[in-house]
């Protein structure tokens, strides 16, 4: 996981996901009853990837297909599970345990 992602999670509490966005009566990352159910196993590999801190080049590279796709991919991601931001993104699949999350053990 990037550097950068894993600041982010040492200063953002996961919590705020949770907040309503103001003028928006729903929850961040509430698609359906079952987020994980709507996406395919390659939109869940993608997704994991977007968690490490992948950029769409780098996915696409690793999974074999055109920088479009994994784009593609990554918009339609976003569209299911309601979420503006690849870091919104990053951050509702570390809550949901598909990606580990490497903790500084000497930084806190």
């Amino acid at each position: 996981m990037s550097s950068a992602v894993q600041d982010l999670l040492a200063i953002l509490d996961l919590e705020q996901l949770e907040e309503q966005a103001p003028g928006d009566r729903r929850r961040l990352g509430e698609a359906h009853e079952d987020p994980l159910s709507e996406l395919t196993s390659r939109e869940l590999d993608v997704l994991r990837l977007v968690a490490a801190g992948k950029p769409n080049k780098e996915i696409a590279a690793e999974l074999v297909i055109s920088e479009r796709t994994a784009r593609t991919h990554v918009s339609r991601i976003l569209r299911k599970l309601r979420l503006s931001s690849r870091t919104q993104a990053a951050l509702w699949a570390v809550r949901q345990g598909l990606v580990e999350v490497e903790r500084d053990p000497g930084g806190g």
